[in-house]
């Protein structure tokens, strides 16, 4: 009786699969549409290919990306049909870029360091230090690293 439920069990596993793989080949069962308007069905039908093409052809772009060495992409050296100048101009603005978000991240560390440092008044009017030594070193490791 154990090995008659395993074989049913296993026949409407199978029967599943090819039930799921019958739907998606079959743009009616796919889209849910019966035997009603058939330019509505070419239609989806029409959507369905087109995106399944589409998928295709970006699975195809991701592999390349993932793996150039089966394209005869040397990984070392990337073709482009773009210009030198134009690389390096690019090349230039994002150091730029870069550098400029590193100075704001500098600028911000120091305002943090610097708000580390204040003193706050509580609603009872007595000030608070933040003396917390493990605050004060980060801080100063900051300090420190900002000046090189």
């Amino acid at each position: 009786m154990k090995i008659d439920r395993k074989k049913r069990l296993l026949e409407l596993k199978e029967e599943d699969a090819r039930r799921k793989e019958e739907a998606t080949n079959n743009p009616h069962t796919l889209f849910g549409v019966g035997n009603g308007d058939s330019s509505l069905t070419e239609f989806l039908a029409s959507i369905a290919s087109r995106k399944g093409e589409r998928k295709k052809q970006l699975e195809i772009i991701k592999d390349c990306f993932e793996h150039p060495e089966k394209y005869g992409i040397e990984t070392d050296l990337i073709p482009t049909a773009t210009k030198r100048a134009e690389v390096e101009e690019r090349r230039n603005e994002l150091q730029y870029r870069v550098d400029l978000l590193r100075s704001v991240l500098t600028a911000m560390e120091g305002e943090l360091e610097l708000l580390s440092r204040v003193r706050i008044a509580d609603e009872s009017g007595q000030e608070e230090y933040d003396d917390d030594p493990d605050t004060q070193i980060a801080a100063t490791k900051q300090t420190v690293n900002s000046m090189k």
